[in-house]
């Protein structure tokens, strides 16, 4: 069994000198010695992977024990990563839409196993039965099995989602019954919440989490985020090279299962009321009982050989067992962005890792948090600095393989039937949105809302759509006596979306 946490610090020299250390607000690394040996690593992984930047943070209790930076928050500046660096957290964000959802349970305004239709009449799946006895309680734990690549196209990418396209898409939704992380489970748990309150979800959190917490750089508005100076750009490798992505999150594509902005500093504030199960410098911000709900395993991963960091769910976070003690985690990763929360609630510790590129990132993110608790911890298999860079340097082979594999951002192949200025216009679907062709000096390119994609002519009608880790699909034009009238994509496994003039 693993000590407890303060004998682990005593033995490590963290808990005497970090005793009275502050958990400042923002604007300032904290540096432990004992922590220089990894931060050493982390910073050749940073290099040997090619992350632009990154942000950790170790947490035990309220208190910070380190917080680091390194590298850069944008390749075009060369600007560096601070502890007030805002970066895209994705799927991260699911744990917070659960608390506001448990912050309405505690004022008795929502009962986590009453149906959904309880506060939201409008909730419809093509099953009947589902309809009227899915309960919050399931949707936060996912053991519905709801499952739409249809709105997750439209909520996450290209931004054109509509409460009508929604419920469109949703009641072809037969659920599985079998618990499966989607994100749809927890897009349903916001129009719960904007149900109960009448505000968007993003105002939800603002007002019942950030401002209690003091997490001034948090949001669920992208346009806003980006707008700011201390913010880290989403990044891909093209080749060689680190640019930023073309696929960036706006206020649009920020939906309640992935949108949150934030930085590492109000992270460790988020760890730290974790850690105090409801309470934050002192002040108890939520009831005991209630966190510990959100702990519980609520469900558990249909699977013969489930990873043992992922077993289960709680509300909101993942669960799972790390060296005999319970571990709770949730990830986060999109188009040249990644994110990792975990804490160890038993012991009283806690990790967040944030970079600004997807792939390597998502390698980085588990590596430095594995990291943390094996040298926390003191396991048998803590891995010496030899095997851990050789870890490292597999993944970057890895990453580098990857990076070489991805479509080469070119021009439009001379291969279409007609003139360019032909196909150039705006393409509509009634459930899907609208695809827009353009034409430039490289050729044809286009867009599905706001999800912009490159075009590789494959054929005289045919042609195909790619966007960086988000699209690649077949397109054929419909042409009717000389005319381009409509295209037909494939954003459907064997099934064509019929967009018209």
């Amino acid at each position: 069994m693993p000590r407890s946490s303060t004998d682990l610090l005593f033995a490590f020299g963290l808990f005497v000198t970090l005793g009275a250390a502050p958990a400042s607000a923002g604007g300032d690394e904290v540096l432990h010695p004992d922590f220089q040996d990894l931060g050493r690593r982390w910073e050749a992984a940073v290099r040997g992977l090619g992350v632009p930047g990154l942000a950790v943070c170790v947490v035990e209790q309220d208190e910070i024990l380190h917080l680091e930076t390194f590298g850069v928050r944008d390749v075009e500046s060369g600007a560096p990563v601070t502890p007030d660096t805002m970066f895209y957290i994705a799927s991260a964000t699911k744990p917070f839409v659960a608390l506001a959802c448990l912050d309405l349970v505690e004022e008795g305004r929502l009962e986590l196993d009453a149906p959904v239709q309880a506060v939201w009449p409008g909730f419809r799946l093509a099953d009947d039965v589902a309809s009227k006895t899915i309960t919050p309680r399931d949707l936060l734990c996912h053991r519905p099995g709801i499952q739409s690549s249809a709105i997750v196209f439209l909520d996450a990418y290209t931004g054109e989602i509509t409460p009508a396209r929604y419920d469109h898409f949703l009641a072809e939704v037969e659920p599985t019954g079998r618990v499966t992380y989607t994100n749809v489970h927890f897009t349903l748990a916001g129009r719960v919440l904007e149900a109960i309150e009448g505000r968007p979800w993003k105002e939800v959190l603002r007002k019942r989490i950030f401002e209690p917490l003091g997490m001034t750089r948090t949001t669920g508005y992208a346009d806003w985020m980006y707008a700011q100076e201390d913010v880290a750009f989403p990044t891909v490798r093209v080749g060689t090279e680190h640019v930023r992505s073309d696929v960036r999150k706006s206020d649009a594509t920020m939906h309640a299962a992935g949108g949150l902005g934030t930085s590492v500093s109000d992270a460790s504030r988020w760890l730290r009321l974790q850690l105090g199960r409801g309470k934050f410098a002192g002040e108890r911000l939520v009831p005991e009982e209630l966190m510990d709900e959100m702990f519980r395993e609520q469900s558990r991963v249909d699977d013969p050989n489930p990873d043992p960091a992922r077993t289960g769910f709680g509300l909101g976070w993942m669960r799972g067992e790390r060296s005999g003690t319970t571990a709770l985690q949730h990830g986060g990763g999109y188009v040249g962005s990644a994110a990792l929360f975990s804490f160890l609630p038993e012991l009283g510790l806690g990790v967040v890792v944030l970079a600004n590129t997807d792939g390597p990132g998502h390698t980085l993110c588990e590596l430095v948090t594995d990291d943390v608790y094996a040298f926390l911890l003191a396991e048998e298999r803590y891995d010496p600095l030899p095997g851990l860079m050789d870890r490292y340097a597999a993944a970057a082979v890895a990453a580098e393989a990857s990076a070489a594999s991805l479509p080469e951002n070119g021009k439009s192949m001379p291969k279409l039937a007609l003139p360019l200025a032909a196909y150039v216009g705006t393409y509509a679907n009634v459930h899907w949105g609208t695809v827009t062709l353009e034409q430039g000096p490289d050729g044809l390119s286009g867009r599905i809302g706001a999800l912009r994609f490159a075009v590789r002519s494959e054929g005289p009608e045919r042609f195909r759509c790619v966007a960086t880790n988000s699209l690649d699909a077949l397109c054929d034009v419909l042409v009717e006596d000389g005319t381009v009238r409509g295209l037909e994509l494939e954003l459907r496994e064997g099934q064509a979306v019929s967009f018209r003039r």
